[in-house]
């Protein structure tokens, strides 16, 4: 419920201010809290995730677009990996 409300809350901030770049927060420093969390406990973590079907079906849904714009953008953070 928090992660749906903190990204909701940067996409309405971002549309209702004409999505300007001075107004974009980077959204990383925040999932690192739930990161953190799944690293200190893995087996947890994946047992409360394959344990109800209502937080495997998200996760099934945004991490693979993710991972491909990851692998997509990955060049143009590092201009030198491509020469």
């Amino acid at each position: 419920m928090l992660a749906v409300g903190i990204v909701s809350y940067h996409v309405a901030a971002i549309a209702l201010l004409a999505g300007l770049s001075r107004y974009r927060l980077p959204l990383e420093p925040l999932w690192m809290v739930f990161l953190a969390l799944a690293l200190a406990s893995p087996r947890e973590s994946y047992e409360a995730l394959m344990g109800d079907p209502r937080r495997l079906l998200p996760v099934m849904l945004v991490l693979p677009p993710l991972l491909m714009l990851m692998t997509w953008m990955l060049p143009y953070g590092f201009p030198g990996y491509l020469w």
